[in-house]
């Protein structure tokens, strides 16, 4: 019995490390994925044809390249062949591949899967498992949809394998941050996931991911890019909290998502890249005239540095706000989040703030001279808060020549056409800025 038993564990071990043997190298682009498909061949001795079988409508043709790991492979070509209207092989005989197995039939159906009926019996077969199809050339000008056809020679017989690399626009990816308070706003947990989109109709099993960020050209394909990927996990720079790690690829970041994933045909896939994170990060709030002249805003600032629980390169992604209030997530706000270098600033902006109101007027206009004018405003910032506040104030000039001549309080100036103002409104009361200034047009 324990003989048995010894037997059984080892084939199960087996099962489970076969099944985790990494099939595809995959890096995604904003808008298209780079793959490569590693398959293991039995070469015979003398010439040679391999078939894969790709319904991808996206495989950019002209990208398609093939490696063979021996040195005693020669006169390698390939033959890609269209994708052909699948409708068209209902009620047709045909003869199905599947690995050493080969079944012939009528197609009763080929919307989701291939049914086929034999003399015998009926067979439902995933797509995903033929490796080639055969129909008489009378009633089909093509062999078999997607099919990429590989003829080569060997010098010996060997156990080797084969990698079909190519571009399809099939794939993209995006990532979305959920930035979440709690309820004295004084603790900040960061969520980052990233999104894998398959629009084709291929589905990648047992697949290592890549995501580049940065706005890479993909219109033409990297040579020899497929023998930097495979010695990405050795020099990538990991974090045992995160469930990423990242490598500068050129003038961008490549990021290697832990882990073997299946991306099924047009299916999404999520993965958490950061869950929990606690950053550090300070509030404010702003007016700004060219944004909203009617309201004060909120703004989150987060420093991308190590000491903050950062400092690495930030994707690019949607960012949604919430406050946890009693165990539940309550949204206030979302915004977007830029590339973002390490130790570069991240600004999160919310709505407008209800308990702070904004009255703005423009006093006067007054002309000096054929071409010189001078305005005069008024902004008044009432606080129905419970607590005092600051606002920082920011006024556009829209003037390359002008003078500040009057101001009830201090400003900076920020650059050539902008000037900022810092205040402090206390609880249920009001503050006034009123400034003048002389433009020259």
């Amino acid at each position: 019995m324990k003989k048995y038993f010894f037997i059984i564990t080892i084939f199960l071990l087996s099962s489970i490390l076969f099944s985790n043997e990494i099939e595809n190298f995959i890096i995604i682009y904003k808008s298209k994925g780079f793959v490569t498909e590693k398959k293991k061949i039995n070469i015979k001795k003398g010439s040679n044809t391999v078939y894969f079988f790709n319904n991808d409508e996206g495989i950019i043709k002209n990208t398609i390249f093939i490696n063979l790991e021996r040195d005693e492979i020669k006169n390698l070509s390939y033959k890609y062949i269209e994708p052909y209207l699948p409708e068209e092989i209902t009620g047709k005989r045909i003869k199905v591949f599947i690995d050493s197995k080969i079944l012939e039939g009528e197609v009763i159906s080929n919307i989701n899967e291939l049914v086929l009926k034999t003399d015998n019996s009926i067979y439902r077969i995933n797509r995903e498992k033929i490796t080639y199809l055969e129909y008489p050339v009378k009633d089909f000008s093509i062999l078999t949809p997607g099919n990429l056809i590989v003829n080569f020679d060997s010098d010996e017989q060997m156990i080797s394998f084969i990698k079909f690399n190519y571009f399809t626009s099939s794939l993209s990816w995006s990532s979305s941050y959920n930035f979440i308070f709690n309820e004295d706003e004084n603790e900040l947990k960061m969520d980052l996931n990233v999104n894998i989109q398959n629009n084709g109709g291929k589905s990648y099993k047992n697949s290592k991911i890549y995501v580049v960020s940065g706005d890479v050209k993909t219109e033409t394909m990297p040579q020899n890019y497929n023998k930097f990927l495979l010695k990405a996990a050795e020099i990538s720079i990991a974090d045992e909290k995160q469930n990423i790690s990242h490598q500068k690829l050129s003038d961008f970041y490549e990021y290697n998502i832990k882990g073997i994933y299946d991306i099924d045909a047009r299916q999404n896939i999520t993965v958490y890249i950061l869950k929990n994170n606690k950053i550090s990060f300070f509030k404010e709030y702003f007016y700004d005239s060219s944004i909203d002249s009617e309201g004060v805003r909120a703004k989150f600032i987060i420093t991308n540095i190590k000491e903050d629980n950062l400092g690495m390169p930030v994707l690019a992604g949607e960012v949604y706000i919430l406050i946890e209030k009693t165990g539940e997530l309550h949204f206030i706000g979302k915004d977007m989040i830029k590339d973002t270098p390490e130790k570069e600033k991240i600004e999160l902006k919310t709505g407008r703030i209800f308990d702070i109101k904004v009255e703005r007027k423009h006093l006067f206009t007054e002309k000096i001279a054929n071409n010189v004018w001078e305005e005069k405003y008024s902004i008044l910032f009432k606080n129905y808060k419970d607590n005092k506040i600051k606002i920082k104030v920011i006024e556009k000039i829209n003037s390359v020549y002008w003078e500040i001549r009057e101001s009830s309080h201090n400003y900076k100036k920020i650059n050539n056409n902008t000037i900022e103002f810092e205040i402090e409104v206390e609880s249920q009361k009001f503050t006034e800025i009123i400034y003048k200034v002389r433009k020259k047009y």
